[in-house]
């Protein structure tokens, strides 16, 4: 969802996102990452 963010917590384990459609920006530390369809990361 637009706006969505998420933190600080702690996780232990792992994250996988991979984008079916649609596009957005994960940011982290003050950088940040565009993200488009068919793109994925892990956390």
């Amino acid at each position: 969802m637009p706006g969505h963010s998420f933190g600080p917590d702690v996780r232990f384990h792992y994250l996988i996102h991979y984008i079916i459609s649609g596009k957005g920006i994960f940011e982290t530390d003050n950088l940040r990452y565009p993200l488009c369809q068919e793109q994925g990361f892990v956390i």
